[in-house]
């Protein structure tokens, strides 16, 4: 009996691992990094939010702008050949354009809560524009952020944030309100 159980003992692992390992790239990776102090999940999703606009290309554009104004972002990203904008290291504590940074990022929590909730976050949001095949404009947004402690110090002292998805839904549909409104 005990011959038989080791051979399909392996032939279940090997499976396992298989399916483990043909997994999705698109899925996002996800890492926990935990001390005595603090537990963080962090996910890197590259793949951003689409939306597709039945408005031209450079009316999107122009509502872009407007849009990541309208949040409160000072553009360090500026490009119209490419039509591409957005924002590198952008510092926020506590807030993002009146809402808790809670709803946008999960940074992991410590013993005194959430840390988008009291940490300092280096945001990057970027936006690019394309027209499909269809006429239609592509618009991709993709939001990152890192939390950096406010006590200084620690092991942990500086981490990436996984995103919830909402500021970049939140991006797309105030400038598609925008350019609709045009």
């Amino acid at each position: 009996m005990r011959r038989l159980f080791r051979p399909c003992l392996l032939a279940v692992t090997v499976c396992v691992e298989a399916c483990a390992s043909g997994a999705s790239s698109a899925t996002p990776s996800n890492r926990v990094f935990a001390d005595d102090q603090t537990i963080v999940r962090s996910s890197v999703d590259t793949r951003g939010r689409e939306a597709y606009i039945d408005l031209p290309l450079d009316r999107v554009w122009t509502a872009a702008l407007a849009a990541y104004r309208e949040l409160g972002f000072d553009l360090t990203v500026v490009d119209s050949k490419s039509h591409q904008i957005g924002v590198v290291n952008a510092v926020r504590t506590r807030v993002l354009a009146d809402q808790p940074l809670t709803r946008f990022f999960d940074c992991g929590g410590s013993f005194s809560g959430p840390r988008a909730a009291s940490d300092r976050l280096l945001v990057t949001a970027s936006t690019v524009m394309s027209t499909d095949e269809k006429g239609r404009t592509v618009v991709r947004t993709s939001v990152a952020a890192t939390s950096t402690s406010s006590s200084g110090g620690g092991a942990h002292d500086s981490l990436p944030c996984a995103t919830t998805g909402s500021l970049e839904a939140r991006i797309n549909n105030l400038l598609t309100t925008r350019a609709v409104q045009q």
